[in-house]
């Protein structure tokens, strides 16, 4: 077992690692769309964005174990009960893998029925691409049991090496796998076998790692059973969050698709490329919220109401200048950016950075809320706000899609989050807490006004043509943003975050 921490230490360390990984993921992503562009071509590169969109539904294959082992992990009282929690979470992905492999046979004689999800192209690249869904799906089917392992790193609130195994290792296992595709000759198929392999042999060494720090875990398997009400515990929690994964799956995934079916995959990479790269800056609010998320079960446990109610403001007042920063910096600097990255092929055009930067601004908000809840297994309002976000967000891109092409698809997503989850979530938590935890509505207000009041400055600029003058211009409206954001935040979150810096406790 390892020493306990406090709660600053567990931040820090979990918020240190999430800096590495980003930094990490974002340098991998910086090589690896490129070479993988030049690599496949346009139209392939499109299919391997469509494969990678098919493999996050797959994802929802672990049913949610994964988020209730965490969670109940966390709040687990004994070595005993977080054994018996492994054990079971182990052997439930175990027969999940089982039944997504009988859904993954059925799937193949079934695959002139679904096969048009790729778009209109040859069927040579069809096969491979079809080809390249199988593989990548058996070699995560294999691996799935390692979700648990990865859990069980964030209930024990060792979030920084579940950081490693699920964040720093897999865009480097991408990254190396395009190289040697690249040297060795190939397309998607090798891709792919790369791509899984690498995979699944991070999953081993996390597991590895698991057993060799915490041995009562290992032990587990010879001499722990878990209790029906455990189990049962562990399954409600788990289809709970299945539920919620699977709406969001919806949300993320299925814009690809929209725009894969409906444009081809042309489109769907001039969409993908500027989705990676708000996807980058979405990073940031999403490390310091999953630091949070283990710390939240912990407090629950305790019924620590005041640091909860504390934490969760805190965090909402720096989410949304995050999320003001990214809407602003992508207006700014996306294309630039994307130009000197891929060329002006992978760029989608003003609608799409616009809508992209708006979403940016309300999930920065939408996943504070979603982390307080999941972290304290507060999860029932989720399973219809989430699936209503995705409902309304299928919608609306197909409607959206024939009127604005792929910036409606953007659009549509900005527009769901804004509708359903923005405003329903922090009403929710009011309302499951009895008032003990609750949003301040005129903070975000004040950090809104500065953002729209920085919006026309920076489209403004972004017309003009690259230069110095230009660059200089785009920090400026930067500096003013977060000038305002500083002036707006009052003399009291002001003082937190000077204590922050100082190292003061959360």
């Amino acid at each position: 077992m390892s020493p306990f921490l406090d709660r600053n230490s567990v931040f820090r360390r979990a918020l240190a690692s999430g800096v590495f990984a980003q930094i990490v993921s974002n340098v991998s992503n910086i090589a690896y769309v490129p070479l993988a562009l030049g690599l496949l071509g346009s139209t392939e590169f499109g299919l391997w964005m469509v494969i990678m969109s098919v493999l996050m539904y797959l994802g929802l294959s672990q049913f949610g174990l994964g988020s209730a082992t965490a969670a109940l992990t966390a709040q687990s009282a004994t070595l005993g009960e977080q054994s018996a929690i492994f054990y079971a979470s182990v052997r439930y992905l175990v027969m999940a893998g089982l039944a997504l492999l009988l859904l993954g046979l059925l799937a193949a004689a079934l695959r002139d029925h679904w096969i048009g999800i790729f778009g209109q192209v040859s069927s040579d690249a069809l096969n491979e691409a079809v080809l390249a869904v199988g593989i990548m799906a058996i070699f995560f089917i294999v691996r799935l049991p390692s979700v648990a392992v990865s859990s069980t790193f964030i209930g024990l609130q060792e979030v920084h090496w579940e950081r490693l195994y699920s964040a720093i290792l897999p865009p480097l296992v991408a990254l190396f796998a395009v190289l040697m595709v690249r040297v060795s000759g190939g397309g998607l198929v090798e891709l792919s076998m790369w791509t899984g392999a690498g995979q699944f042999a991070v999953g081993l060494l996390s597991a590895a790692h698991l057993f060799i720090r915490y041995p009562h875990l290992r032990a587990a398997f010879k001499r722990v059973e878990s209790s029906g009400f455990q189990r049962q515990n562990l399954l409600v929690s788990g289809g709970k969050f299945f539920a919620i994964s699977l709406a969001a799956t919806a949300v993320w995934g299925s814009d690809n698709l929209v725009i894969g079916y409906f444009l081809g995959p042309e489109a769907v990479t001039l969409y993908a490329v500027t989705f990676k790269l708000f996807t980058a800056a979405y990073a940031v609010f999403i490390v310091i919220n999953s630091a949070l998320w283990p710390m939240f079960g912990k407090a629950y446990a305790s019924r620590d109401w005041h640091w909860m109610n504390e934490a969760y403001n805190r965090a909402l007042w720096v989410m949304p200048v995050i999320g003001g920063a990214v809407w602003l910096g992508g207006i700014l600097f996306a294309r630039p950016i994307i130009d000197l990255w891929t060329g002006s092929d992978g760029y989608g055009g003003p609608l799409v950075v616009f809508a992209l930067g708006a979403y940016g601004f309300v999930l920065a908000l939408v996943n504070t809320h979603a982390t307080f809840l999941s972290g304290t297994n507060h999860t029932g309002g989720m399973l219809w706000i989430g699936p209503l976000e995705a409902l309304l967000n299928l919608l609306l891109s197909i409607v959206l899609i024939g009127w604005l092409g792929i910036g409606g698809v953007a659009l549509g997503t900005a527009l769901a989050a804004l509708l359903t989850a923005f405003w329903l979530l922090p009403m929710d938590i009011k309302r499951r807490t009895q008032g003990m935890v609750q949003m301040s509505w005129w903070a975000l207000l004040r950090i809104t006004l500065a953002t729209i009041c920085c919006l026309p400055l920076a489209f403004w600029v972004s017309e003009k043509d690259f230069g110095m003058v230009y660059f200089i211009e785009a920090f400026g409206i930067l500096f003013l943003y977060l000038t305002l954001c500083w002036w707006a935040s009052g003399k009291s979150r002001r003082a937190d975050f000077l204590q922050l810096l100082r190292g003061s406790s959360l």
